[in-house]
């Protein structure tokens, strides 16, 4: 990257700087950057003609302008490149280059987006993550509306419980009203038949007191009624 900062002068391009190598080339890794998923960029370079061996992703970082921190890398780099025409740079090995890149990038924090180290262990490229955001979004908004109907269907059973037990307490209310007043009104047919017995048993008495002879006489006369009728 020469002294001139070209990245004024064009948009930024949000993309990933990742570090590849491979079992090959044991000291070499290359460095470069793609708005893609890195490891369709992966596949590219490790189907070219005369690759050994397929590269492997070592770190890939997003950031939101990749053009920029691939120069600054590079840059950075330099003494460490073999090949100007190549974007191969020497390491003692993967930890190495693994932690020479990474700390190269936070030198430029600012450069690094919110996403921050983006995991893409899994191909998720710029465009996969973003969906992959959206989808989440979506079953969010889902969850949050069941939340709602499942809220609402407890608070109408809980009216439509309190409804019933208002319903058997006025029932449980009735019954017994109606079982109170059943009683009572068997009481006083009783209360009444006992009074009636009471009032023959004294007229009797009286009878055999005064005039037993009578009494049989019209103990007579009732039996001679009730056996017409």
């Amino acid at each position: 990257m020469s002294g001139h900062d070209s990245s004024s002068e064009r948009p930024r391009q949000e993309g990933f700087c990742y570090l590849i190598g491979c079992e090959a080339m044991p000291s070499l890794f290359k460095i470069g950057r793609t708005s893609r998923n890195p490891y369709e960029r992966i596949a590219e370079i490790s189907a070219a003609t005369g690759i050994p061996v397929k590269f492997n992703l070592i770190c890939a970082i997003f950031v939101i302008d990749c053009y920029f921190i691939e120069s600054h890398l590079h840059q950075k780099f330099e003494g460490r490149r073999i090949n100007q025409a190549r974007e191969f740079f020497q390491f003692n090995d993967v930890s190495d280059a693994r932690n020479n890149f990474v700390s190269a990038i936070s030198e430029n924090a600012h450069m690094i987006d919110i996403m921050g180290f983006t995991n893409v262990q899994h191909g998720a490229g710029v465009a996969t993550l973003k969906r992959e955001i959206l989808d989440l979004e979506r079953k969010n908004a889902l969850l949050e509306s069941s939340l709602v109907k499942l809220q609402n269907e407890k608070n109408n059973l809980k009216s439509t419980i309190t409804h019933l037990q208002n319903s058997l307490h006025v029932l449980a209310h009735d019954t017994q009203v109606n079982y109170e007043q059943r009683i009572s009104g068997e009481k006083s047919k009783h209360d009444k038949y006992i009074h009636s017995l009471e009032q023959q048993l004294e007229l009797f008495r009286n009878l055999c007191r005064d005039n037993p002879y009578d009494l049989a006489l019209q103990i007579h006369e009732r039996w001679s009624k009730n056996r017409q009728g």
